[in-house]
């Protein structure tokens, strides 16, 4: 190969066409390093107006961001070296052209990744920033969240709304997740409310196929197995977003890193039975009381799709060993899917017990009067937690984070509390009606999740052996 036509020119190229030194008119780094200083500087100035909470600051940003990164430079260039002259009527040298095009340029791109920078920030590092005397607006993750009525949001509250709803999936019962869905609407009546519930290993089961065939359904997921969240969390199917709300829940109840989801409430279980069929002085009084042969035939679980049945499994085990479970399996225990079914169960006289009975189950039945007791065991009640996420590639992504705002603020714990009657995590929000707040109760629930997690296969095995299903 002949490099002469370099060799021989290679002064020139380093000179001129590198550096810019010489009659051409050029030169690499003449132009590049100017262009990138200058389009940073704006580019600061562009990413900032686009946080604004001001419509009409953050409005030309946001046009001046989509139009620049949606056409080639070349038109960039050809725009300013025909049109503007003739505007301005005044020539403009080679060089000027060029050195323009690139800033207005790289400035759109410059912006984007400002904007970016600054709403990754995590919520504790605003919180500590915050500690150390920065301003809210020098260290939050969202430095201007919009304050609604009862609970701030970082969510375009006016791009929800022209999304026009938003899909939920939960585990939670249909007619509760309904009321307090309402709730939501009548505080913003332009975004539609649309659910699906399933229980946990279905609906876990249900968002992966849906990923995996490329189908982006669910805007907004609640699932209550640890298990299956963190699994979540590891395909990165959750998208970080961290809420304003998030400063009102303790570190253990968000996710790791901050902003992928948090835990909404907490589910509290332990044991119910029907006072009409068993007297109190024969009740259980904890769960070793639940191996008693006379409950044989008398007594129901979950399915091992129910994360609130794993946790309880697994905290058992702990407490009293593998046996409690093997001696428990002799009383031919009948599965089912819901604390509905449970309790209805109770109520009908179909069963006397109940084991891993919802807290919030026996505070709906027994405000309405229904035969049913509850047992907080000596050792403690179960509990495990309701995580919120927005999904990676949701199609309403803007009403899903006004939905999570709202939610995990005030105004929806509230709202949750009155229709699934479950605690909340937040000091500042009531005990659900007829009943105490969770801090008054002893809890069991696993102090590492990790390792929770890695048992669930066995959990599933050996429960529907346990309760016939395999």
């Amino acid at each position: 190969m002949d490099f002469s036509v370099i060799t021989n020119n290679f002064k020139f190229l380093i000179l001129q066409g590198l550096i810019g030194i010489g009659p051409f008119i050029g030169g690499t780094l003449r132009l590049a390093i100017p262009a990138i200083l200058l389009g940073f500087l704006l580019g600061v100035f562009v990413g900032l107006a686009r946080l604004s909470a001001t419509r009409w600051v953050r409005g030309p940003a946001t046009v001046y961001v989509e139009f620049f990164r949606g056409v080639p430079l070349v038109m960039v260039i050809f725009w300013i070296w025909f049109i503007i002259p003739q505007l301005l009527r005044l020539p403009i040298p080679e060089y000027g052209v060029a050195l323009t095009a690139f800033v207005i340029f790289e400035a759109a791109y410059f912006g984007e990744i400002v904007r970016a920078g600054v709403q990754s920030v995590p919520r504790g590092q605003v919180e500590a920033a915050t500690a150390l005397g920065m301003t809210a607006a020098e260290a939050a993750t969202c430095p201007n969240p919009r304050q609604m009525d009862g609970f701030k949001t970082c969510a375009d509250v006016e791009a929800a709304e022209k999304e026009g709803q938003f899909i939920l999936y939960s585990t939670d019962p249909e007619t509760n997740m309904a009321q307090y869905l309402a709730e939501f609407r009548k505080m913003f009546p332009k975004i539609a409310t649309n659910y699906v519930r399933l229980q946990a290993g279905a609906l876990y089961a249900k968002v992966n196929a849906e990923r995996q065939a490329k189908q982006y359904l669910a805007d907004v997921m609640q699932i209550t197995d640890m298990s299956f969240v963190l699994d979540f969390q590891k395909r990165k199917g959750y998208v970080p977003y961290a809420s304003p709300e998030l400063a009102n829940y303790k570190p253990e109840y968000k996710s790791n890193p901050e902003g992928l989801w948090a835990w909404g409430d907490i589910i509290v279980a332990g044991i119910a039975y029907n006072p009409n069929l068993v007297p109190a002085d024969q009740a259980p009084k904890s769960w070793k009381d639940l191996l008693d042969p006379k409950w044989k035939d008398a007594i129901n679980v979950k399915v091992s799709n129910s994360g609130l049945q794993h946790v309880t499994w697994y905290m058992i085990r702990q407490i009293y060993g593998e046996e409690y479970w093997k001696k428990f399996a002799e009383l031919n225990p009948r599965a089912f899917d819901s604390y509905v079914q449970q309790f209805d169960r109770l109520v009908n006289g179909q069963d006397k017990v109940a084991l891993t009975a919802q807290y919030s189950g026996y505070l709906i039945l027994k405000g309405k009067g229904a035969p049913v007791e509850f047992v907080y065991p000596p050792d403690g009640l179960v509990a495990t937690a309701e995580p919120w996420g927005v999904v990676k590639e949701a199609p309403h992504p803007e009403a899903a984070k006004l939905f999570l705002d709202w939610f995990l603020g005030v105004p929806g714990q509230t709202a949750n509390a009155q229709a699934l009657y479950y605690n909340s995590l937040r000091a500042d929000v009531p005990p659900p009606p007829g009943g105490v707040n969770a801090s008054k109760f002893k809890l069991l629930f696993p102090q590492d999740w990790q390792d929770f997690e890695r048992t669930h296969t066995q959990f599933v095995r050996e429960w529907d052996k346990l309760t016939g299903l395999r």
